[in-house]
Protein backbone atom coordinates (compact mmCIF):
# COMPACT_ATOMS: atom_id res chain seq x y z
CA UNK A 1 0.00 0.00 0.00
CA UNK A 2 3.05 2.30 1.14
CA UNK A 3 4.54 1.70 -2.31
CA UNK A 4 1.21 2.75 -4.28
CA UNK A 5 0.76 6.17 -2.25
CA UNK A 6 4.27 6.89 -2.90
CA UNK A 7 4.26 6.21 -6.43
CA UNK A 8 1.77 8.86 -6.83
CA UNK A 9 2.41 11.87 -3.76
CA UNK A 10 5.11 12.26 -1.63
CA UNK A 11 4.69 10.51 1.69
CA UNK A 12 4.36 13.41 4.10
CA UNK A 13 7.67 13.78 6.76
CA UNK A 14 5.87 12.32 9.91
CA UNK A 15 4.53 9.34 7.63
CA UNK A 16 8.15 8.27 6.44
CA UNK A 17 9.46 8.79 10.42
CA UNK A 18 6.88 6.66 11.33
CA UNK A 19 7.01 4.04 9.01
CA UNK A 20 11.00 4.24 10.04
CA UNK A 21 10.33 3.70 13.43
CA UNK A 22 8.28 0.84 13.22
CA UNK A 23 11.12 -0.71 11.24
CA UNK A 24 13.55 0.35 14.13
CA UNK A 25 11.73 -0.84 16.49
CA UNK A 26 11.61 -4.26 14.96
CA UNK A 27 14.90 -4.45 13.50
CA UNK A 28 16.89 -3.96 17.53
CA UNK A 29 14.21 -4.53 19.64
CA UNK A 30 11.48 -7.56 17.85
CA UNK A 31 8.43 -5.60 19.00
CA UNK A 32 6.52 -2.86 19.88
CA UNK A 33 9.15 -1.83 23.07
CA UNK A 34 11.59 1.50 22.71
CA UNK A 35 14.79 1.11 20.92
CA UNK A 36 16.13 3.71 22.56
CA UNK A 37 19.98 2.67 23.97
CA UNK A 38 19.63 -0.41 21.59
CA UNK A 39 20.40 0.86 18.45
CA UNK A 40 24.01 -0.12 17.70
CA UNK A 41 23.87 1.53 14.23
CA UNK A 42 22.79 4.93 12.53
CA UNK A 43 19.78 4.10 10.37
CA UNK A 44 21.58 6.28 7.58
CA UNK A 45 24.50 3.37 7.36
CA UNK A 46 21.38 0.61 7.80
CA UNK A 47 19.57 2.25 4.70
CA UNK A 48 22.99 1.77 2.51
CA UNK A 49 23.39 -1.33 -0.05
CA UNK A 50 24.74 -4.18 1.12
CA UNK A 51 27.87 -3.78 -1.08
CA UNK A 52 28.43 -0.30 0.68
CA UNK A 53 28.45 -2.05 4.52
CA UNK A 54 24.50 -1.43 5.13
CA UNK A 55 22.06 -3.92 5.14
CA UNK A 56 20.09 -2.97 2.48
CA UNK A 57 17.31 -1.54 3.93
CA UNK A 58 15.33 0.15 1.82
CA UNK A 59 15.53 4.42 2.08
CA UNK A 60 11.51 5.48 1.88
CA UNK A 61 12.34 9.18 0.48
CA UNK A 62 14.73 7.62 -2.16
CA UNK A 63 12.40 5.17 -2.87
CA UNK A 64 9.40 7.93 -3.17
CA UNK A 65 11.81 9.98 -5.76
CA UNK A 66 12.31 6.48 -7.95
CA UNK A 67 9.31 5.19 -8.07
CA UNK A 68 7.55 9.00 -9.32
CA UNK A 69 10.87 9.30 -11.62
CA UNK A 70 9.98 5.98 -13.17
CA UNK A 71 5.80 6.97 -13.38
CA UNK A 72 6.85 10.44 -15.33
CA UNK A 73 9.07 7.89 -17.40
CA UNK A 74 6.15 5.48 -18.31
CA UNK A 75 3.87 8.44 -18.85
CA UNK A 76 5.90 9.87 -21.41
CA UNK A 77 6.34 6.60 -23.22
CA UNK A 78 3.44 4.52 -22.49
CA UNK A 79 0.24 6.11 -23.67
CA UNK A 80 -1.79 2.83 -23.56
CA UNK A 81 -1.73 2.64 -19.55
CA UNK A 82 -4.72 3.96 -18.10
CA UNK A 83 -3.24 6.91 -15.78
CA UNK A 84 -0.89 8.18 -17.95
CA UNK A 85 -3.49 11.09 -18.28
CA UNK A 86 -3.01 12.10 -14.38
CA UNK A 87 -0.88 14.78 -13.45
CA UNK A 88 1.76 14.12 -11.00
CA UNK A 89 3.32 16.37 -8.73
CA UNK A 90 6.74 15.89 -7.68
CA UNK A 91 9.35 17.41 -5.78
CA UNK A 92 12.27 16.66 -7.91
Amino acid sequence: MTIYSMMVDNLPPWARKEIDAICRKFLWAGGDTSVRGKCMVAWDTICRPTELGGLGITDLRLTGYALQTHRLWLQKTDDSRAWSELSISTEL
